[in-house]
């Protein structure tokens, strides 16, 4: 996701704050789906 992110950034469809902002929350689903994950395998 990373990826597509940043070449949205270099192609100018996004600008830099919006950047960051999408991959602060993609940080953040990424961590709940993690513990989402470790607690269903229990």
């Amino acid at each position: 996701m990373s990826t597509q992110i940043e070449i949205a950034k270099e192609i100018g469809y996004l600008n830099s704050e919006v950047m960051e902002e999408i991959e602060a929350e993609c940080v953040a689903i990424g961590k709940m789906l993690g513990a989402l994950i470790k607690a269903r395998s229990k």
